[in-house]
């Protein structure tokens, strides 16, 4: 690669990078259909048109930002569970769980995410916990 790719493909990467923090400050601020890509725009200094030709439209944003920030904690969960091997289960899930809490403390914007946007997962995981055991 010429050193002028190089370098403009390190800018873009660095567009992009800012555009993603952006991204995910105001889908945790705002939820996914609260955000919007002006929104977005303002909170990340670049142009509703640059961001569509550097990451794409909202649902596109919103995939990258998750899989942007689901990498990270998916190696911790992966980490966690090789470092488990060996030890009695209950050790092991106080790890995975430690680490998935301080995850989400040190990742809190992601967390808010996360919370907005499965919300409604908590009614299921509600019922299915308070159900009487068969």
């Amino acid at each position: 690669m010429k050193p002028r790719e190089k370098r403009k493909a390190a800018e873009l990467g660095w567009q992009r990078g800012g555009i993603l923090d952006a991204a995910l400050d105001v889908f945790a601020a705002k939820g996914y259909e609260g955000a919007s890509m002006n929104g977005i725009a303002e909170a990340s200094g670049f142009s509703v048109g640059h961001i569509y030709n550097v990451v794409g439209n909202k649902e596109a944003l919103f995939e990258a930002v998750m899989i942007r920030e689901g990498k990270e904690l998916m190696d911790l969960v992966e980490n966690s569970v090789a470092a488990g091997r060996g030890l009695p289960a209950a050790e092991c899930i106080d790890g995975l769980i430690e680490g998935v809490l301080g995850f989400f403390d040190s990742h809190r914007s992601l967390f808010h995410i996360y919370m907005k946007e499965a919300g409604g997962a908590r009614v299921n995981i509600e019922r299915r916990f308070t159900a009487p055991l068969a």
